[in-house]
């Protein structure tokens, strides 16, 4: 399973499914909460009310059609040939037993902060370079509950967080059209906004090498 995106009837039966997802809610600014220090020194960290407020306090309001991404710099222990880092699970257990996902233990956002983000804003989308946006521990999928509960999608196994900066960057979030469809793999990018905006397009871009891949196709960590 590698980056994808999960639309809202992967949770909540009769919402939005991957193809009645409208085309404008796959694009929007980002907004990046880093929470990589806490999730450094705790494998259960969580994205707060009081990170979004302080991303608030530091760059104005959450953009409405905003896509939210956490950074907790989990995407650095991605690797093919090592899932117990990247997954939160012991090596001796997963060796034990592959096909145990019990008792994981890797970020996410806090129950209390996807309601705040779905209830008080109205952004598009959530992604996060872990492979749940409930942190590993979470029994309740509170997160998902919400943010899908709130025709919020969200992108799972995100890439290359951490090279974006807090704001300043539209993210573009493309998923295979599969009708009816509760998810697919899903290829996303982010552009700096204020080379869209200077109508420099997508060869002034790539030539200033300033297309950061957000979001690529990552080799399959449990296929």
């Amino acid at each position: 399973m590698g980056t994808h995106m999960d639309a809202p009837s992967h949770f909540i039966k009769g919402s939005w499914r991957l193809h009645e997802i409208p085309m404008e809610r796959f694009s929007g600014p980002a907004v990046v909460v880093d929470i990589s220090a806490r999730a450094e020194r705790d494998a259960d960290a969580e994205v707060t009310k009081g990170d979004l407020l302080a991303w608030e306090q530091a760059h104005g309001r959450i953009p409405d059609g905003a896509v939210v991404i956490m950074n907790s710099g989990w995407g650095r222990r991605f690797g093919p040939t090592d899932r117990s880092g990247y997954l939160g699970i012991p090596a001796a257990r997963l060796k034990a037993d592959p096909g145990d996902f019990s008792d994981m233990h890797h970020p996410g956002f806090g129950a209390e902060a996807a309601r705040w983000l779905t209830e008080e804003r109205d952004v598009a989308g959530v992604a996060v370079d872990t492979i749940s946006v409930d942190p590993g521990a979470s029994t309740t999928f509170a997160a998902h509950l919400a943010m899908l509960g709130k025709r919020v999608w969200v992108i799972e196994n995100a890439a290359n967080v951490d090279r974006l900066s807090p704001a300043g960057h539209t993210v573009f979030a493309v998923p295979y059209n599969v009708r009816d469809g509760s998810g697919a793999p899903v290829r996303a990018f982010a552009i700096r906004t204020d080379l869209l905006a200077s109508g420099g397009g997508s060869v002034v871009v790539a030539q200033n090498a300033s297309i950061i891949v957000l979001i690529g196709l990552v080799s399959a960590l449990l296929s």
